[in-house]
């Protein structure tokens, strides 16, 4: 699908400011290339100067993706809800930090309560969750951009 530069454009406030992105971000790339989400992890952070983490094509464990978000000083994090929800449950049994992480956005379904349980157990409460509907996430924002 083709996006033309003013609708690219758009999208990139529109998403810099829910996001609430500064150059200070280090934003994790998580969705792959052929997956419409990319475009939502990939162009509005270059936009607002922060720097894109690229995930590669290796699917990570909870653990991993942990570690991951503390060794690369990831500031900001978009999930599908079961992995985020996973990593909600990995961080209250393992009692990890996730370092600098200020803020996740998980999609594609509701996140758990189990998993917001587990959030706040592993002491994540202070880390900004924003759910994304189906309809206003991924491939949705980027067709009606």
């Amino acid at each position: 699908m083709a996006v033309d530069h003013a609708a690219l454009g758009q999208f990139c406030d529109s998403a810099h400011c829910y996001s609430q992105l500064s150059e200070e971000d280090r934003v994790l790339q998580f969705a792959t290339f052929s997956f419409d989400g990319f475009v939502e992890q990939c162009y509005p952070p270059l936009c607002a100067g922060a720097a894109l983490i690229m995930r590669g094509d290796e699917l990570w464990d909870a653990g991993q993706l942990a570690r991951e978000i503390v060794d690369q000083g990831v500031t900001l994090a978009d999930l599908p809800a079961a992995y985020w929800y996973l990593l909600a449950k990995e961080c209250a049994a393992q009692r990890r930090s996730l370092g600098n992480l200020r803020q996740v956005h998980a999609g594609g379904e509701a996140m758990a309560v189990e998993g917001v349980r587990a959030w706040h157990a592993a002491g994540l409460g202070a880390v900004r969750r924003l759910q994304h509907p189906r309809a206003d996430r991924g491939h949705g924002g980027v067709q009606r951009a």
